[in-house]
């Protein structure tokens, strides 16, 4: 992913990231680019990545706030 997403994405996902971390409100965010989705949830603490071209249970993946900011090439909170 730190090859893939554009500048864009990178840092409208990490505005994401800082929201989630801060606690703001929603608690649940949502973020639709070309062809992926992704869903922040903070309450459930997941991130759920849905490729919108395969409808396949292979075209979507749930995971952890820092395996996303990991894949982002971002540092750990603190």
């Amino acid at each position: 992913m730190a090859e893939d997403c554009t500048a864009y994405e990178r840092a409208a996902l990490l505005g994401a990231i800082e929201h989630w971390e801060a606690g703001r409100q929603p608690a649940r965010q949502q973020l639709t680019f070309n062809r992926f989705e992704f869903t922040l949830d903070a309450e459930q603490g997941t991130v759920l990545l849905e490729d919108v071209l395969d409808a396949t249970d292979l075209g979507s993946e749930v995971f952890s706030l820092e395996e996303l900011r990991s894949a982002l090439g971002a540092a750990p909170s603190a």
